[in-house]
């Protein structure tokens, strides 16, 4: 099992925002790597643009890019000061 945490970029079509990333992966047939983990967005852009999709686009400081879904919605938007944190799957085999 790997993990990654720390800053990210989310890539949406409204743009690019940093966020934070808590990922753990895991590789249940043994052969390709499904990661999850969450998701915090303290940007209210960044969450509709999310809200209105199920994938998500997320780049590492590395450079590595893989989409993610948002399996259990976005919820409600960001209120001042306090950050919305969202649940995210990837299953593609993505090595991040």
């Amino acid at each position: 099992m790997n993990t990654r945490k720390g800053v990210a970029t989310v890539i949406t079509e409204a743009g690019e925002a940093q966020v934070a990333l808590d990922l753990r992966s895991s590789k249940p047939d043994g052969n390709h790597t499904n990661w999850s983990g969450t998701l915090t967005i303290d940007d209210a852009e960044v969450w509709k643009a999310i809200a209105n999709t199920s994938q998500v686009r997320i780049r590492t400081t590395d450079g590595r890019e893989t989409e993610f879904i948002v399996p259990d919605g976005a919820g409600f938007p960001p209120a001042p000061g306090q950050p919305v944190v969202l649940h995210i799957e990837s299953s593609d085999g993505a090595e991040l």
